[in-house]
């Protein structure tokens, strides 16, 4: 028995194969399966074919295998569809072969490939009569998707005398897996028809489709019919499963309509539980019935329901929609006394609502519990604290720029960064309390942590030097070494030009740092040429008058390289691909006795590697 079931699967694949096959093979005429695939018609003239074009074509991802049909059902929908003026007979006579490898993953695998209901329907009934086998849920469903395709009343109207002609329990599952179908789509008027033409049949609807008319109900806040519904289900001896009554309770409450929640779950023998509440809860809510809610808390406890932190973040929730701050104040601290903590994205939208509503105080202690609750604040959560602070128009007063400057350091400490607007913002505010300095490093930061100026943000950043040196305040070195290095970084030479020669004309003289980003700003801006002149007047071996510019400041001559502008020069050579000057470079600086650090190393080895010098790449391991 088992050889034979062996040798029919094998036979099927290959039938399959061969009716699958593409149209420039040969049809076999023994197929069982002639006239399934029409013979190709051959090409004269072009010698072209569609295999030439295939490069043009994006790449189609491969199938998962099960998303895939069985193969069974592939030839069994190829047969259906070419045997379909002769069902009884020889599409009929094709099915029995292969009844062997009927089951429910075929069956709807095959109504889903054929799709015309008058086929579907046939094929259904006559896999329902096969031994051994018998529908399931996902079948009925997959015929329910096929008939509910064709919008032809009259069409599907006759099918369905057809199928309970044939087969009347048959009948009944579907009609009522197709009023359950209408009731998941939300088509509660779709629904209610289906009903009426089940019972017109003579069929009485189960109890799952009572549930789910229920629910489809009183999402649509359709309480009345609910309720007739209700009664009619229970008259015909159902009941409304624990899920159904909480919806309905759900949605009464909504509508205010609490009390009639009361009696409805009484009477259909459930009691209050902390699942039940909380849906009643959430509805209450909804309805803007604060008191009421906080009251149906409080029977929670003295029906020893204990809340659960989905009940006080439903609370919370409701509050929050509402802009009920004070409430929300209330929540927190009850919750969070009983080991119930909002979750992050709760946390972010707390923030916000009081941000927005300028009590600051309180959102920093929001950020300060964040971090007790083991969701510490992230990208969000700061760039909603300082953007409000700093968004504005206004300046912000200097006690609300200092809590922003300590949530900014914070920010850094939990390797987060701010956003481009934020950035610019809190900026402008610091230099319009004279922070210059401040504002520069917090740009240069931020640009060491990804973040790249736009036009909009170097032009401020001038306007904000300019601003500052017409109010009588001198630019340190810092500030001048930030301008400089961000104007290389963005390739705009002409403007770091300028930048450092007011520098030298204020009597800044540049520092080790200074060149340091001068060298790591000209490699940036694709300037080596001119990074390697500054390096070479640095250490006194360049006779070069054109790095002289950099250089007419005072003490420049006790300025040497240090570990930063190695690492910065070893990198940009080794980026335009000058690998061997690198290790010269690298071995320069050893003999200076300046230590490389792990960051020279891996640009040399990635250098190495890039040009296909893997051995020298070895040696620098």
């Amino acid at each position: 028995m088992i050889s034979r079931r062996v040798a029919a699967t094998a036979a099927l694949r290959s039938s399959l194969r061969r009716a699958c096959s593409s149209s420039s093979h040969t049809a076999d005429p023994d197929d069982q399966l002639l006239g399934l695939v029409e013979a190709p018609e051959p090409q004269r003239g072009s010698r072209l074919s569609s295999k030439d074009f295939a490069f043009l074509r994006e790449p189609t991802p491969a199938l998962h295998a099960a998303a895939l049909p069985p193969p069974e059902a592939v030839l069994i929908s190829k047969a259906i569809r070419a045997y379909a003026a002769d069902f009884d007979g020889k599409a009929e006579r094709f099915l029995r072969r292969h009844r062997d490898f009927l089951n429910d993953a075929v069956v709807v695998a095959v109504l889903r490939s054929v799709r015309t209901p008058e086929l579907c329907a046939r094929f259904f009934l006559w896999a329902e009569r096969q031994v051994g086998y018998s529908h399931t849920g996902a079948c009925y469903n997959a015929l329910a998707e096929v008939l509910h395709f064709d919008d032809r009343a009259r069409t599907i109207e006759r099918l369905l005398r057809e199928i309970g002609e044939d087969d009347r329990e048959v009948l009944g599952r579907l009609l009522n897996v197709i009023v359950r179908k209408c009731c998941r789509h939300g088509a509660w008027a779709k629904a209610l028809e289906e009903l009426g033409r089940l019972k017109d049949f003579g069929y009485r609807p189960s109890g799952a489709t009572y549930n789910a008319l229920v629910q489809v109900l009183a999402t649509a806040g359709q309480m009345d019919m609910g309720f007739r519904v209700q009664k009619e289900m229970s008259e015909s001896g159902f009941c409304m499963d624990k899920f159904t009554v909480g919806c309905f309770a759900q949605a009464l409450c909504k509508e205010g309509r609490w009390s009639d929640a009361l009696v409805m779950i009484e009477r259909e023998d459930f009691k209050l539980d902390t699942v039940l509440c909380t849906q009643m809860i959430s509805g209450l809510m909804e309805a803007s019935l604060f008191d009421e809610a906080i009251s149906f808390l409080h029977r929670m406890r003295c029906n020893s329901c204990i809340p659960n932190v989905v009940t006080y973040r439903t609370l919370l929730t409701g509050f929050l929609k509402k802009k009920q701050l004070g409430w929300c104040k209330r929540i927190i601290n009850m919750m969070m006394k009983e080991g119930c903590n909002p979750n992050p994205s709760l946390f972010n939208s707390l923030v916000h609502s009081y941000c927005n509503a300028r009590d600051y105080p309180y959102a920093y202690k929001l950020l300060k519990r964040m971090a007790d609750c083991g969701c510490p604040p992230g990208y969000v959560a700061y760039n909603i604290f300082i953007g409000s602070i700093c968004g504005g128009e206004e300046l912000p007063s200097p006690d609300l720029l200092a809590l922003a400057e300590k949530v900014y350091e914070e920010m850094l400490a939990s390797s987060c960064v701010l956003n481009k607007v934020n950035t610019a913002n809190f900026a402008r505010c610091l230099c319009g309390m004279g922070k210059f300095d401040m504002a520069f490093q917090i740009i240069k930061v931020m640009m060491g942590k990804g973040f790249v100026p736009d036009t909009s943000t170097y032009s401020k950043a001038r306007s904000w030097f300019d601003e500052m040196r017409s109010i009588g305040c001198s630019a340190n070195v810092v500030t001048y070494t930030a301008l400089l290095h961000a104007y290389l970084k963005a390739k705009q030479l002409p403007q770091a030009s300028d930048i450092f020669n007011r520098m030298i004309d204020a009597g800044c003289p540049p520092n080790t740092i200074t060149y340091s980003a001068l060298v790591d700003g000209l490699c940036k801006a694709g300037e080596i040429q001119k990074a390697c002149e500054v390096y070479t007047k640095l250490i006194g071996t360049s006779d070069n008058v054109g790095s002289d510019f950099y250089f007419e400041g005072k003490h420049t001559d006790s300025i040497a390289p240090n570990v930063v502008t190695y690492g910065a020069l070893i990198d940009g050579l080794c980026k335009a691909h000058k690998v061997v000057d690198a290790q010269e470079l690298l071995d320069a600086m050893l003999s200076n006795g300046c230590e490389p650090n792990h960051i020279i190393y891996d640009a040399l080895i990635d250098g190495f590697c890039k040009v296909g010098k893997i051995d020298n790449a070895q040696e620098n391991r």
